[in-house]
């Protein structure tokens, strides 16, 4: 696995040969958070997991620079940096919302979307708006893992205190900020830009999928069981062959580096 850093100051890792995979992290998250699909996939793919602005090991140059779409100008300059043209993205959470953007602007053959944030969820939408000043606020990271266990079962058990930490360590400002787009984010239109294959796996309180199938012709939607949020964690055995069977279905020949 070698080491890389973009000149814009976005740290990122490349494993394996093959198919190019890019792996997006969730909010306070950095790419550690999907280490499991790295591993699963780097024997048959070229697989680059990215730190996002502000987070992990990454710079963080511009606050007011916080969109889903600034999050997914850095996917565009991580791929660019590794040689890789139009790659599959796999997003967690808010990277769900930053996979379907690349998706929506032509920037990847195919988008996996792991639990994203809400898309057509107004309620979860408007949650976040409110709430990124609280966050903004959240010195001692207490706000988020109260938010983070809430969105755990009480059978999730893998990396679960490491989680907890490792999302009260990001700085409030980027919290804040990153909350902030995704309570700004248009998914709505994004889906129904999508041309490209869109597979959706949910956890174990799915948003309707039927609102968000009327918005995009081109999706697939799997379930796993008895994992919350962080699923990509508690059953890779499940999550992974989704993402096996779908690539199986849907990688086209561009996905692969340049």
């Amino acid at each position: 696995m070698s080491e890389r850093e973009t000149s814009g100051g976005l740290s990122y890792s490349r494993v394996g040969t093959g198919p190019a995979v890019v792996l997006v992290h969730g909010w306070c998250c950095d790419r550690t958070f999907l280490a499991p699909q790295q591993a699963h996939l780097a024997p048959t793919h070229t697989v680059v997991s990215l730190d996002l602005r502000g987070h992990g090991t990454s710079r963080w140059v511009d606050e007011l620079a916080c969109e889903i779409t600034d999050f997914a100008d850095d996917v565009a300059e991580v791929a660019a940096d590794a040689g890789l043209s139009a790659p599959v993205v796999v997003g967690h959470s808010m990277g769900g919302l930053v996979a379907l953007e690349c998706a929506a602007r032509g920037l990847a053959s195919a988008a996996v979307l792991v639990d994203p944030a809400p898309m057509l969820d107004e309620s979860g939408r408007a949650y976040f708006a409110r709430s990124w000043p609280e966050v903004a606020d959240d010195a001692d990271g207490s706000w988020r893992r109260r938010f983070a266990e809430r969105t755990m079962l009480a059978t999730d058990r893998v990396r679960r205190v490491g989680t907890l930490d490792g999302m009260a360590r990001v700085p409030p400002s980027v919290a804040a900020a990153s909350m902030r787009g995704m309570a700004d984010y248009d998914a709505g239109a994004a889906l129904e830009a999508v041309t490209v294959p869109l597979l959706v796996v949910s956890a174990a309180h799915p948003e309707d999928m039927r609102a968000v199938r009327g918005r995009c012709r081109h999706l697939m939607t799997g379930q796993a069981v008895g994992a919350g949020h962080f699923l990509q964690l508690e059953v890779p055995e499940q999550v992974n062959p989704m993402i096996d069977r779908f690539l199986a279905l849907s990688l086209r020949p561009g996905g692969a580096p340049s």
